[in-house]
């Protein structure tokens, strides 16, 4: 019901449907496996933050390494990468490749502006304020 309502306000402006795709990428990826990407760096990230606490749930040996080290953002965004890539399992190499272009071009700007935004913040972090007491 909701979804005849939206409708009508949305337009859907996609050229393909469910058997186009299906004919051009093979058998489409379920719903857990397409999520899993997403999912897996938000799990290793946050049992780096649990391996992390004062309490030391892992311990303090080898599994609290594994987790630091897994967990770390570029780490576990790096794995969701390679993870993504078994989605499409009929797509060439080259194909692949155009595909993994055409994304970094469309999130080149955002990662510029982030990057841009976290070295300006670093840089007002070093800038002396003249109001604090030296000791």
């Amino acid at each position: 019901m909701l979804k005849k309502w939206l409708a009508k306000y949305i337009e859907s402006n996609s050229e393909d449907n469910v058997d186009d795709l299906m004919n051009k990428y093979g058998k489409l990826p379920g719903a857990l496996h397409s999520f899993s990407p997403i999912l897996l760096p938000i799990v290793l990230i946050a049992l780096k933050s649990i391996a992390d606490f004062p309490s030391a749930p892992f311990g303090e040996g080898t599994l609290k390494t594994f987790f630091s080290f897994i967990g770390t953002p570029v780490i576990a965004l790096l794995l969701g990468i390679f993870l993504s890539m078994t989605l499409l399992t009929k797509v060439s190499k080259d194909d692949r490749l155009s595909i993994i272009s055409e994304g970094i071009l469309n999130s080149a700007s955002i990662l510029a502006i982030t990057g841009a935004g976290g070295s300006f913040g670093e840089i007002l972090k070093c800038i002396p304020n003249p109001k604090r007491k030296r000791i």
